[in-house]
């Protein structure tokens, strides 16, 4: 490849100045190694692929991976925290980023230096902050009546107490409306234990379970359960 010409005016002749051209590899590609080698199957490995597609792929997709530099990141995570993301999700974002990266590095030979292995995590709470006060549960039922998916979550999260996929995975067959209790299944510990549901809210989902078969996912598009991210997209506005 030639890259320019210069004249030596000694030997009276052009010189030829040839460089290699270095390949210019980009983060999308090394995604697309990370997540062709993972089993997409894996609801998991899935909710990565959303994560990377969501927040990383437009800002960095098709950057030249040896342009990044921990500038980079410092603004990802300035922009994050202007939309209202927890430190707990910026900081799953970078471990993403790490992991997409790492894996080239370690399991497919690429030579490169990562610029974001020793970042410091940001600080997170695990902790319940508050509950909420019955004025703001209120005003919670009051906002998520018109829509369906949000009314329908909200009520059973609060009758059960169960963990946003434990909600999203309760399918008619496991709401028995005579005894008012519902079977959930905790997903991060592999088991299965009784929620119980309010008289007022029975009312309204009898009627509602009436339209659905019997393997129907309560929330969501019937055989199809409402993704996690769609549900938080639409209530977390709500909730702030």
């Amino acid at each position: 490849v030639i890259w320019g010409t210069s004249t030596d005016q000694s030997l009276g002749e052009d010189i030829k100045i040839k460089h290699k051209k270095q390949k210019v590899v980009t983060l999308d590609e090394l995604a697309k190694v990370y997540f062709d080698d993972k089993d997409l199957e894996n609801k998991t490995n899935k909710k990565l692929e959303g994560k990377y597609n969501l927040h990383l792929k437009e800002i960095f997709g098709d950057r030249n991976i040896n342009s990044l530099n921990k500038d980079d990141i410092l603004e990802l995570r300035k922009k994050l925290m202007m939309d209202n993301k927890s430190n707990q999700t910026i900081n799953g974002i970078i471990v993403l980023l790490n992991a997409i990266i790492n894996y080239s590095i370690k399991e497919k030979g690429l030579k490169f230096v990562n610029p974001f292995y020793a970042m410091r995590k940001l600080k997170t709470d695990s902790n319940r902050e508050r509950f909420l006060t019955i004025e703001e549960l209120k005003l919670l039922r009051e906002k998520v009546k018109t829509n369906e998916v949000l009314f329908y979550f909200v009520e059973l999260a609060l009758c059960t107490g169960g963990r946003l996929e434990t909600i999203l995975n309760i399918q008619k067959k496991d709401v028995n409306l005579a005894n008012k209790t519902v079977t959930l299944k905790d997903i991060k510990n592999n088991s299965t234990y009784k929620g119980f549901l309010s008289d007022e809210f029975t009312k309204y989902l009898k009627s509602y379970l009436n339209t659905l078969d019997v393997n129907d996912y309560v929330i969501g598009a019937k055989d199809t359960k409402c993704a996690s991210t769609t549900l938080q997209n639409k209530l977390k506005p709500i909730l702030d």
